[in-house]
């Protein structure tokens, strides 16, 4: 069977015109062993057969304004999603954060599901990593978390599976219908004009306004202007220490304890959201003090960003920028999800966030977040599908068009931020116990993504950054450290 791509599929598919914002994102599982390779491939070859997500690739479509598909991958091959490398010479830490970072970056082949698997052996102490990486397309982080449950283990002592012949399941499944090799201009418009009819007619229903072709136009702007809050305008700009941006990737991965984390949020009387968005940005003031630099000015104009972008290159680390209203510009995620939301659905809005720089103290940055998130949790309460209304409007929109919007916009935002609730409890893969779990978060055009996932009484943070925009990730991991540290909290890097 196949099913065309929901608009926010469609949209998070689409942007990737620009290979700044692709959306893969992942976990490092580190494993306190090393799991048998063949009981590892039938766990694997299981899910794929009872999970249409990880059997699925995307077909395009010829026809203009027509979606693409998800169809069955009649030549699906496990041992392209599902591989196994070893590290020769016990590698060092960072060593493997470089294999890592390359794994998660290395682009899917948009002809295939778009999901892998790799198995890092060959590490000290007789441990392996396992690099998981999906396209958000498939699903958001809540929803990889449910996908996920049909690999894991929940007791130490499981029995294997039994062998399972997934070749024989692969070619049972339909290949997916040809595209038509001539088709009417007639029946061109008419499709054409159907799929334009019922975006709308979503968006209208987004809206919960009556769905009213006639109406419908009205319903679209108001989707549009809802949106436009949630994103930054011409009067947010990067901070200028940040504002270069690149392709290239690094990724460091941290743990540190819950019941700190936990606790330092409450004697603050803060949700765990809000200390860690606020920690982020209180780990870049002292990023910028560290390099001489002050927070950015809310204020400037893009004159004045133009102005630094070309000295940018050639500012020391003594240099000082000229800096009035501090603050910078993050986003997070509230996520929209309902008891009725699927495993591949995704719920969530990316919005837009001040957080004060300068002298602000940690505890005033993480107030400002936590204000600024319920207010726009409240926005968005009657509009909880407005991703799904941005996902309508965009097939009206060529994808480069969207795409070069995207980046723009991103441009203008110095982090972007995650937090994920994960298993409270141990749990196994291929009968190897999970030590930690480090999320990676995409980066989409910002500096650096900071996700943190909870698992087993631990927070996994995964920090992905821009090498170019980040330019000394050494102090920015060294002013996370330091901020954690000063309420109680020991972040280590793995």
């Amino acid at each position: 069977m196949s099913r065309r791509l929901s608009d926010t599929e469609q949209l998070l598919w689409s942007l990737e015109q620009n290979p700044n914002l692709g959306s893969t994102m992942g976990a490092i599982v580190m494993l306190d062993g090393n799991p048998d390779p063949a009981r590892l491939r039938i766990t694997v070859a299981r899910a794929v057969a009872h999970v249409d997500a990880l059997s699925e690739r995307v077909q395009e479509s010829a026809l203009p304004l027509d979606p693409p598909t998800w169809v069955p991958d009649v030549h699906f091959d496990l041992d392209h999603h599902l591989r196994f490398i070893r590290l020769g010479a016990k590698p060092s830490p960072d060593e493997l954060m470089r294999v890592v970072t390359q794994i998660v970056n290395d682009p899917f082949d948009r002809t295939r599901p778009l999901w892998q698997m790799t198995l890092i052996g060959g590490l000290r102490n007789r441990k392996s990593v396992l690099v998981s990486k999906l396209h958000h397309s498939i699903a958001d982080g809540a929803g990889a978390l449910k996908l996920a449950e049909h690999l894991l283990e929940f007791v130490p002592d499981a029995p294997a599976p039994e062998p399972f012949d997934l070749d024989a399941i692969v070619h049972s499944w339909d290949a997916p219908p040809e595209e038509p090799k001539s088709r009417s201009m007639a029946d061109t418009i008419r499709l054409g004009a159907e799929r334009v009819i019922g975006m709308l007619n979503d968006a209208a229903g987004t809206l919960n306004e009556p769905a009213r072709v006639a109406a419908a136009g009205t319903d679209v702007v108001k989707a549009a202007r809802a949106f436009v809050d949630h994103i930054p305008g011409t009067d947010h700009q990067a901070s200028p220490l940040l504002s270069n941006r690149s392709r290239n990737r690094r990724i460091i991965a941290m743990t540190a304890p819950m019941d700190p984390l936990k606790a330092a949020a409450r004697s603050m009387d803060l949700s765990l959201n809000d200390l860690f968005v606020g920690a982020a940005g209180q780990a870049l003031t002292r990023y910028h003090d560290a390099l001489g630099h002050e927070a950015p000015d809310g204020d400037q104009t893009d004159g004045d960003q133009a102005d630094r972008d070309e000295t940018d290159g050639d500012q020391t680390d003594g240099d000082q920028t000229d800096a009035g209203p501090e603050s910078f510009t993050a986003t997070a995620i509230v996520s929209t999800r309902t008891a009725d939301s699927g495993d591949r659905d995704n719920a969530f809005v990316p919005v837009t966030l001040t957080v004060p720089g300068g002298d602000a103290t940690l505890e005033e940055q993480a107030l400002a977040v936590g204000h600024q998130v319920r207010a726009k949790r409240e926005q968005l309460s009657d509009q909880p599908d407005l991703l799904k209304a941005v996902g309508s409007m965009s097939g009206l929109i060529p994808s480069a068009v969207m795409a070069n919007v995207a980046i723009e916009q991103a441009s203008r935002i110095d982090f972007a931020t995650s937090n994920l609730p994960g298993p409270p409890i141990p749990m196994w893969l291929a009968a190897t116990k999970i030590r930690d779990i480090v999320p990676i978060g995409p980066i989409a055009g910002t500096a650096f993504n900071l996700t943190l996932l909870s698992y087993d009484g631990s927070a996994g943070i995964g920090l992905h950054l821009d090498p170019h925009a980040v330019r000394a990730p050494d102090k920015l991991v060294d002013a996370i450290v330091a901020t954690f540290a000063d309420v109680g909290v020991t972040v280590r890097l793995v």
